[in-house]
């Protein structure tokens, strides 16, 4: 995966690098300062810096000149504020996932929204950037159901 670079942070940030260290796949990753996530009890990703080459920034407008000289084909947000490459000149593509079966659901609080909704069958969706945030052209999506007694850490984990 060297022509491929994560933009991770939060819970799942986390998550992502745990099962991308489980099949033993391994990338570049930018990851936000831990100081400046909501929750501090997640996007730890300090067990993973000897595995993944991790670029840790205080800032959410990362500056992409700080990876220029790599030679990436592209770029897959997890959890990363989306608006951050829109009207930025990029050296590669941008893949975006949202945590809801798109175009349903946009927007930062699409877990929380979909359980005070009661929504039973959410999923994943990937989609390639354009200049509008959550629609771009989806390339994949995958259902997961909600179930009686699942909490959005159990969504995310699914």
């Amino acid at each position: 995966m060297s022509n491929v670079i994560l933009y991770v942070s939060g819970l799942m940030g986390e998550l992502t690098l745990k099962y991308l260290d489980e099949i033993e796949c391994y990338t570049d990753v930018v990851s936000l300062n831990k100081n400046l996530l909501r929750r501090k009890t997640y996007g730890d990703f300090s067990n993973y810096k000897n595995k993944f080459n991790i670029i840790e920034t205080d800032n959410q407008k990362f500056q992409l000149s700080e990876i220029k000289n790599k030679k990436y084909q592209y770029a897959i947000t997890i959890d990363w504020i989306k608006d951050y490459f829109i009207d930025t000149e990029k050296p590669f593509t941008v893949y975006h996932s949202q945590p809801s079966l798109l175009p349903l659901y946009r927007g930062y609080g699409a877990i929380s929204y979909q359980f005070l909704m009661g929504v039973k069958i959410s999923g994943i969706t990937v989609y390639e950037e354009n200049n509008i945030i959550d629609g771009g052209d989806i390339i994949f999506q995958e259902k997961v159901n909600i179930n009686y007694g699942d909490t959005p850490y159990n969504f995310i984990d699914k």
